[in-house]
Protein backbone atom coordinates (compact mmCIF):
# COMPACT_ATOMS: atom_id res chain seq x y z
CA UNK A 1 0.00 0.00 0.00
CA UNK A 2 2.93 2.47 0.73
CA UNK A 3 3.61 2.01 -3.07
CA UNK A 4 0.30 3.21 -4.44
CA UNK A 5 0.25 5.83 -2.05
CA UNK A 6 3.58 6.90 -3.24
CA UNK A 7 2.78 6.66 -6.92
CA UNK A 8 -0.78 8.64 -5.91
CA UNK A 9 1.25 11.57 -4.71
CA UNK A 10 3.56 11.69 -7.85
CA UNK A 11 0.98 10.68 -10.77
CA UNK A 12 -2.42 12.02 -8.43
CA UNK A 13 -5.18 10.22 -6.90
CA UNK A 14 -7.44 9.77 -10.31
CA UNK A 15 -4.90 8.19 -12.88
CA UNK A 16 -4.36 5.54 -9.79
CA UNK A 17 -8.21 5.03 -9.52
CA UNK A 18 -8.60 4.57 -13.49
CA UNK A 19 -5.75 2.26 -13.73
CA UNK A 20 -6.98 0.28 -10.90
CA UNK A 21 -10.59 -0.04 -12.01
CA UNK A 22 -9.48 -0.53 -15.67
CA UNK A 23 -7.24 -2.94 -14.74
CA UNK A 24 -10.07 -4.98 -12.72
CA UNK A 25 -13.00 -4.64 -15.62
CA UNK A 26 -10.15 -5.75 -17.97
CA UNK A 27 -9.06 -8.72 -15.55
CA UNK A 28 -12.07 -9.70 -13.92
CA UNK A 29 -13.26 -12.06 -16.67
CA UNK A 30 -10.17 -13.94 -17.31
CA UNK A 31 -9.08 -14.31 -13.87
CA UNK A 32 -12.39 -15.57 -12.67
CA UNK A 33 -12.35 -18.20 -15.61
CA UNK A 34 -9.27 -19.38 -13.96
CA UNK A 35 -11.01 -20.52 -11.07
CA UNK A 36 -11.09 -24.55 -11.52
CA UNK A 37 -11.31 -25.19 -7.94
CA UNK A 38 -7.85 -26.09 -7.35
CA UNK A 39 -5.66 -24.48 -4.64
CA UNK A 40 -3.04 -23.27 -7.29
CA UNK A 41 -5.69 -21.24 -9.34
CA UNK A 42 -7.67 -20.03 -6.28
CA UNK A 43 -3.59 -18.69 -4.71
CA UNK A 44 -2.66 -17.22 -8.25
CA UNK A 45 -6.38 -15.77 -8.57
CA UNK A 46 -6.14 -14.47 -5.15
CA UNK A 47 -3.04 -12.86 -5.12
CA UNK A 48 -3.38 -11.12 -8.77
CA UNK A 49 -6.82 -9.50 -7.26
CA UNK A 50 -5.20 -8.25 -3.90
CA UNK A 51 -2.41 -6.48 -5.63
CA UNK A 52 -5.45 -4.75 -7.76
CA UNK A 53 -7.31 -4.10 -4.24
CA UNK A 54 -4.76 -3.48 -2.36
CA UNK A 55 -3.56 -0.34 -5.07
CA UNK A 56 -7.32 0.98 -5.18
CA UNK A 57 -7.97 0.61 -1.53
CA UNK A 58 -4.94 2.27 -0.29
CA UNK A 59 -5.68 5.31 -2.00
CA UNK A 60 -9.85 5.65 -1.88
CA UNK A 61 -9.41 7.17 2.01
CA UNK A 62 -7.34 9.91 0.85
CA UNK A 63 -9.46 10.25 -1.89
CA UNK A 64 -13.04 10.60 0.08
CA UNK A 65 -10.93 12.66 2.33
CA UNK A 66 -10.46 15.18 -0.30
CA UNK A 67 -13.27 15.46 -2.15
CA UNK A 68 -15.74 16.75 0.47
CA UNK A 69 -15.10 19.82 2.70
CA UNK A 70 -15.33 18.75 6.71
CA UNK A 71 -18.63 20.18 7.29
CA UNK A 72 -20.27 17.37 5.50
CA UNK A 73 -17.51 14.76 5.18
CA UNK A 74 -19.14 12.20 6.82
CA UNK A 75 -22.29 11.70 5.35
CA UNK A 76 -20.42 12.73 1.99
CA UNK A 77 -18.57 9.52 1.95
CA UNK A 78 -20.67 7.35 3.89
CA UNK A 79 -24.12 7.57 2.54
CA UNK A 80 -22.83 6.77 -1.36
CA UNK A 81 -20.28 4.02 -0.05
CA UNK A 82 -22.91 2.55 2.01
CA UNK A 83 -25.59 2.56 -0.87
CA UNK A 84 -23.09 1.34 -3.33
CA UNK A 85 -22.44 -1.69 -1.06
CA UNK A 86 -25.80 -2.31 -0.28
CA UNK A 87 -26.96 -2.62 -4.13
CA UNK A 88 -23.96 -4.03 -5.80
CA UNK A 89 -21.89 -6.26 -3.38
CA UNK A 90 -24.95 -7.00 -1.18
CA UNK A 91 -26.40 -8.22 -4.57
CA UNK A 92 -23.75 -9.82 -5.88
CA UNK A 93 -24.18 -13.42 -4.48
CA UNK A 94 -27.74 -13.25 -5.49
CA UNK A 95 -27.07 -12.12 -9.48
CA UNK A 96 -24.65 -14.60 -9.30
CA UNK A 97 -27.15 -17.13 -8.36
CA UNK A 98 -29.73 -16.08 -10.39
CA UNK A 99 -27.01 -16.51 -13.37
CA UNK A 100 -26.17 -20.19 -12.04
CA UNK A 101 -30.20 -21.03 -12.03
CA UNK A 102 -30.39 -19.04 -15.76
CA UNK A 103 -27.86 -21.90 -16.52
CA UNK A 104 -25.87 -18.88 -17.66
CA UNK A 105 -23.60 -18.80 -14.65
CA UNK A 106 -20.25 -17.47 -17.16
CA UNK A 107 -22.61 -13.76 -16.87
CA UNK A 108 -21.31 -13.14 -13.97
CA UNK A 109 -17.77 -12.16 -14.73
CA UNK A 110 -19.41 -9.81 -16.89
CA UNK A 111 -21.62 -8.37 -14.63
CA UNK A 112 -18.58 -7.77 -12.24
CA UNK A 113 -16.71 -6.48 -15.51
CA UNK A 114 -18.99 -3.89 -16.14
CA UNK A 115 -19.80 -2.43 -12.46
CA UNK A 116 -15.79 -2.13 -12.42
CA UNK A 117 -16.67 -0.12 -16.17
CA UNK A 118 -18.90 1.62 -14.40
CA UNK A 119 -16.70 2.85 -11.35
CA UNK A 120 -14.10 3.72 -13.91
CA UNK A 121 -16.39 6.33 -15.24
CA UNK A 122 -16.96 8.22 -12.54
CA UNK A 123 -13.19 8.54 -11.58
CA UNK A 124 -13.01 10.07 -15.49
CA UNK A 125 -15.58 12.51 -13.89
CA UNK A 126 -13.64 12.99 -10.19
CA UNK A 127 -11.51 16.12 -9.81
CA UNK A 128 -7.81 15.45 -8.76
CA UNK A 129 -7.06 15.83 -5.27
CA UNK A 130 -3.42 15.22 -4.93
CA UNK A 131 -1.78 18.59 -4.83
CA UNK A 132 -4.32 21.05 -3.17
CA UNK A 133 -5.00 21.75 0.09
CA UNK A 134 -7.38 19.63 2.13
CA UNK A 135 -10.37 21.56 3.10
CA UNK A 136 -11.34 22.50 6.11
Amino acid sequence: QPLAGLLSDRFGRRPLLLFFGLGFALLCVPLLRLLTGSFVSLLLVSCAGMVLLTGFTSISAAVNAEVFPARVRAAGIGFPYSLTVALFGGTAPYVGTLFKEWGRAGLFPWYVAVLCLVSSAVYLRLPETAHRPLER
